[in-house]
């Protein structure tokens, strides 16, 4: 909810911001130019590397710091939510589960892939 209103908010005050300096074609223009290099294409292409892991690790004391200060807006959301809609019930897997998913999917997959090779 945090990262939702956070971006909400950065794409909505971008072009207000560059109407001052520009006319508002120029700062539509420059707001969707900015926002999908800068806030899209950028970032997946260097968060979805080998590093991604230490960049989320790097990230983290700023997206807990952006959960407090929005606090006061994003729990009443989440909880009224989460009554709307029912709570969240994440499934988890223990690690013998995961390894028996993760080998049931790859059978099916090179089963697949054999088939499709068949002559």
């Amino acid at each position: 909810m945090t990262l939702l209103l956070v971006n909400a908010l950065a794409l909505e005050t971008l072009p207000i911001f560059l109407a001052k300096a520009f006319t508002d074609f120029e700062a539509i223009l420059f707001s969707v130019i900015g926002v999908l290099f800068c806030g899209e294409i950028i970032p997946m292409s260097i968060c979805t590397g080998s590093n991604q892991i230490k960049i989320a690790e790097r990230m983290c004391p700023i997206v807990l710091g952006l959960m407090y200060i929005t606090s006061p807006i994003t729990w009443p959301i989440a909880k009224a939510l989460d009554l709307w809609m029912g709570e969240h019930k994440a499934q988890r897997f223990k690690n013998q589960e995961l390894q028996e998913l993760l080998k049931l999917h790859s059978e099916e997959a090179l089963g697949k892939l054999n088939e499709s090779h068949l002559p």
